[in-house]
């Protein structure tokens, strides 16, 4: 648009934010947008440039409020047809809607702002004012042309219809009387008519029926009166569709101020009028949905105590219309005595916004319901608080919600902790028959081992004599001394592996003489067995300790040094047994590929679980620490309530050396 055709736009706001957002909902226009910070300073700019298409104005701002400035401005001669528009977040109330009429705006529009209805407002009265603004320069065109250039008339009025039909609008002229002497060319094309058919009040016929007799009247009024005319109605089209215009009309007067012809303009406003039915079904619709939501919003004079409330807020509270005091009393007598507390609790706060919640007894039934009231406080000069303005949610429902769903939950907390208890001693009793297993396994292990030494043994040590005898007796023939010694070697290897596998079923050297002697010597056969340098590091202090805490420990470092020798691929192992901080603690470790991430765990049959379950029926611990590089060790610590010191103290190592002489018996 030219810089000439664009009007100025003034938007008054003492908060910076909602100037940016203004001008960026108007930027579109492409109008001059003048910023104003303060009422006195939207004065200043309107003495300083005159022409102000529309004044855009917030209504609550220090010092000089928007209702003053609107006041002050109307009293100027040259702005008292000035568009003024009110936005305001707080004055939304009729009575504030009254004031700002009174105050001489046109206007009145409450925040949150819908950008396209403000974009469309604005743009009507920009238009307006800018057509206003051109048939005013034209009329003074023309006035002083006629003055100066009677002769060059014919010449002024060609001149002034090629500028009336250069402008979007549906210009036309009438005589004196309303009767139809000129129109554009704009309106030829729009209404599809041939300038034959047109003339005097031709132009009627075209107007929307259901509007055309009010049209007419106001329009002859005005000619009576000889004042503009302005008025929004529906004509149809070439394509027979009746769109929204508005018209407006003003008298060219000669000299002596009688009126000599009379010039229109109508401007199509279709698409905002559809906007604006729009926002209005929205409008519509947002009130219908604040109803299905249980809203209503209030208005309370901290000063005076006059509560105004909205016909919703007073269904709310069980009030017939029109029958609520409109106190603060009124309210406060509504509310429980046990939550008039929380309820007046805004009254004594610092903040500017609240929200609090309380019940209230419903006026009409009885009910007591839950209220959520939220608002904002306007406060005086002193900072006391002068104004409440804010709405109240029925959150009844939402309540008796929650208070079901802490039941429930209360209820499924009851019985986790039930079923937790069970499984609990479900687990202990899972134990106890874990560890009679494990001590069955151990007995049994015992007994055959007995059984092994005792009578397999004697067996063997029998027929192995026998045939002593019958080597010494067999002295002339050498293939029966031969075959002899050989069955007399089967016999020896036979008896020292019925020993040995007695003694890995239950060393006997494990109930005589104790865990450390028992150690020592199955870590020397399970060297010579596999190969595998095993490091036995015993504390002195040991000693003798519970049958079941021993049989513990020696079947730990059975199973950890088998699976050192099946797995690990290490050369070398360690067994460190000691007491430590109150507690016994056995560590067996190696130098091999580790353990695979996940496998400790996970491991199947005996193994690491088997471990796990017999150390926990001593209510003992099991750690592992696995690394590629640094091989694997295992840590296991049992308590002292499960070790009993010996009378005899510690023994000594010289006791492998007898452990060395019971096994070659």
């Amino acid at each position: 648009m030219p810089d000439k055709d664009k009007v100025n736009i003034l938007m008054v706001d003492d908060q910076p934010s909602k100037l940016l957002s203004y001008a960026a909902i108007l930027d579109e226009l492409g109008e001059n947008l003048i910023q104003a910070a303060s009422g006195r300073e939207a004065l200043e700019k309107l003495l300083k440039n005159h022409d102000f298409a529309v004044v855009l104005m917030d209504v609550s701002m220090p010092e000089l409020d928007g209702f003053e400035t609107a006041r002050l401005i109307r009293e100027h001669p040259r702005f008292q047809r000035t568009a003024i528009i009110f936005i305001s977040a707080i004055h939304l109330t009729d009575l504030d809607r009254v004031k700002g009429y009174e105050r001489g705006a046109v206007d009145y529009v409450s925040v949150p702002v819908n950008p396209e209805l403000l974009r469309a407002k604005v743009s009507v009265f920009a238009d307006l004012h800018r057509t206003t603004r051109q048939l005013e320069t034209l009329n003074r065109e023309l006035e002083q042309r006629i003055a100066e250039r009677t002769l060059d008339l014919q010449e002024s009025e060609a001149q002034f219809r090629t500028l009336a039909n250069s402008i979007p609008q549906l210009a036309w002229m009438a005589d004196r009387d309303g009767s139809i002497l000129w129109y554009s060319d704009r309106w030829y094309e729009y209404t599809g008519l041939k300038k034959e058919e047109t003339g005097g009040s031709s132009w009627e016929t075209r107007v929307d029926p259901e509007c055309r007799d009010s049209v007419l009247e106001t329009w002859r009024a005005s000619i009576k009166r000889g004042e503009p005319f302005e008025m929004e109605f529906r004509i149809r089209g070439a394509d027979g569709v009746y769109r929204w215009f508005l018209t407006q009309v003003t008298p060219m007067r000669d000299s002596t101020g009688a009126i000599r012809r009379w010039f229109g303009a109508r401007t199509n406003i279709h698409e905002q009028r559809e906007t604006r039915r729009i926002l209005e079904e929205t409008q519509e619709r947002l009130i219908l949905a604040q109803k299905a939501a249980n809203c209503g919003t209030f208005d309370c004079d901290a000063r005076t105590g006059v509560n105004i409330w909205s016909q919703e807020l007073q269904e709310m509270y069980g009030f017939a219309p029109g029958t609520f005091p409109g106190t603060y009393q009124a309210w406060l007598d509504c509310v429980l005595p046990e939550d008039r507390g929380a309820a007046e609790a805004p009254n004594k706060q610092a903040a500017d916004t609240f929200e609090t919640e309380y019940r209230i007894l419903k006026r009409d039934n009885n009910q007591i319901r839950w209220m959520n009231s939220r608002g904002h406080i306007k406060r005086d000069s002193m900072g006391k608080p002068a104004r409440f303005l804010g709405l109240n949610i029925d959150i009844t429902r939402m309540k008796v919600a929650e208070e079901a769903l802490q039941r429930a939950h209360d209820e499924l907390e009851l019985r986790v902790q039930t079923r937790t208890a069970e499984l609990r001693i479900a687990e202990e009793s899972l134990r106890r028959l874990s560890g009679r297993l494990m001590q069955s396994q151990d007995d049994e292990r015992r007994r055959i081992a007995r059984e092994l030494h005792d009578g397999l043994g004697q067996y063997l040590v029998a027929v192995k004599m026998n045939l002593d005898v019958l080597s010494m007796t067999a002295t002339a023939d050498s293939r029966l001394r031969e075959h002899l010694a050989d069955a007399t070697k089967q016999i020896e290897d036979a008896i020292s592996e019925t020993r040995t596998i007695s003694h890995l079923l239950h060393p006997p050297l494990l109930d005589e003489i104790g865990l450390e002697s028992a150690l020592i010597w199955y870590a020397e056969g399970f060297a010579k067995r596999s190969g595998i340098s095993v490091k036995v590091d015993i504390s002195p202090s040991i000693g003798r300790l519970q049958t079941e805490v021993e049989t513990a420990l020696f079947r730990v470092v059975q199973e950890c040094l088998t699976n050192v020798h099946r797995h690990s691929g290490s050369s070398t192992a360690s067994v460190r047994l000691s007491r430590y901080n109150g507690e016994m603690r056995l560590e067996v470790s190696d130098e091999g590929k580790g353990i695979p991430e996940g496998a400790t765990s996970s491991a199947p049959g005996v193994g690491l679980q088997g471990i796990r379950e017999r150390v926990l029926q001593l209510r003992g611990r099991v750690e592992i620490a696995s690394d590629s590089p640094k091989g694997t060790t295992v840590v296991v610590t049992i308590p002292d309530a499960f070790q009993s010191a010996t009378a005899y103290g510690s023994l000594p190592r010289e006791a492998t050396a007898f452990a060395s002489e019971v096994e070659s018996r």
